[in-house]
């Protein structure tokens, strides 16, 4: 790959990519909004105060690789847990879990307005303006396992009710966390050293929710790719934690987000296992958890998303062939939204750029693509 391709390529990816972020002010209403979640569950006046109640964040918001909703009328998703530190599933049930929190909630009219049940957890639906919705997700310690080794700030694993099965689903969303920091950390370091230089400030002192690496790129340009293509079949669609793992698996500390995009559509599939006959990809911090479970009992999300990758892996290898700029933006148009790719090339590019010749810029050798396991 050329130096011009690479280069041209990286700089529309990360626009698009900042235009995929939460904003800064979106960030911190969730944080304002969470952390008033938790007051009122600790208020004194609370019958679940006693059991030391407290609110973290997990999944793509923790991550950082929330991604914008295609419609402008969609939602993001903040993802919360409120681990009961002092109850475990030996004193209450799945069902009285949930319930527990679910009361405490709608006992606040503001709350009670905009609470939605779902299976896991309890959605609070906010109507600020800020665009998002907040799923609570009840919890206790488990006691079951030996917590994860991780830094001593982190909680251990848990225990959420499921009501669907009235049973207990087990999870320990901040050792996964950990573990994805950990698969980037390199690329961190460097995000964060090179924008406290910037800002003449200390690396330490730059919060890396402020920088993205490119595994957090990829990964939120692959979950926008896969939204785009299962606009229609939301119910086929692989999941966010499905894609997540894959990737983080397979990046190998790319420098750019193009490099890391290509080794990761490139060897997501051979991180796909097979256990006795089973397909499984494993919750890297708890072996026991398979992310692909419905592959048996629903084959037809397995195909689906080969299919996806496959997709994914020819049109991005085929959008940095392009030998224009101009071109290269029409084929990223047509894999990840033509409204927000046209809006980040005008940000990235000025208008001879768009408009330039294609020029005698050497083709791409693309990589055999690997196999899909199994496949």
């Amino acid at each position: 790959m050329s130096t011009q391709v690479l280069a041209a390529s990286n700089q529309l990816l990360e626009v698009l990519g900042e235009q995929l972020d939460i904003t800064d002010s979106q960030h911190e209403a969730a944080k304002s909004h969470y952390k008033a979640v938790g007051a009122w569950l600790n208020q004194e006046d609370s019958e679940i105060a006693k059991y030391n109640p407290i609110i973290f964040p997990q999944g793509s918001f923790r991550l950082g690789t929330v991604v914008r909703p295609i419609g402008d009328v969609d939602e993001y998703d903040v993802d919360l847990v409120c681990e009961l530190q002092a109850l475990n599933q030996r004193a209450v049930t799945p069902l009285q879990l949930k319930e527990l929190v679910g009361k405490r909630l709608r006992e606040n009219k503001k709350y009670d307005a905009m609470l939605e049940p779902l299976n896991r957890c309890w959605r609070l639906n906010y109507a600020d303006g800020a665009r998002f919705h907040m799923d609570i997700l009840p919890a206790v310690p488990d006691l079951t396992v030996a917590p994860t080794p991780a830094p001593s700030k982190s909680f251990g694993p848990i225990s959420i009710p499921d009501r669907s099965l009235n049973d207990w689903y087990y999870s320990n969303p901040t050792a996964f966390a950990e573990w994805f920091k950990e698969r980037m950390k390199v690329q961190l370091f460097a995000a964060r050293e090179k924008l406290a230089k910037s800002l003449r400030e200390h690396v330490e002192d730059i919060p890396e929710y402020r920088v993205r690496t490119p595994l957090q790129r990829a990964v939120q340009l692959l979950k926008r790719h896969r939204d785009v293509v299962f606009q229609n079949l939301p119910d086929e669609r692989p999941s966010s934690i499905l894609i997540t793992t894959l990737a983080a698996r397979s990046y190998g500390n790319q420098v750019s987000i193009v490099e890391a995009l290509q080794t990761i559509v490139r060897d997501m599939a051979l991180h796909i296992e097979t256990q006795g006959g089973v397909y499984w990809v494993p919750n890297p911090v708890n072996s026991k958890e398979n992310f692909v479970d419905r592959w048996q009992s629903k084959p037809k999300l397995r195909e689906a998303f080969l299919s996806w990758l496959d997709r994914a892996r020819g049109e991005f290898s085929s959008a940095v062939l392009q030998e224009s700029t101009g071109s290269m933006v029409k084929s990223f148009a047509a894999s990840l939204g033509e409204g927000s790719v046209k809006v980040a090339a005008a940000k990235a590019f000025s208008a001879d750029e768009l408009q330039a010749r294609p020029s005698s810029t050497p083709r791409i050798v693309i990589t055999e693509p690997s196999k899909p396991h199994a496949a």
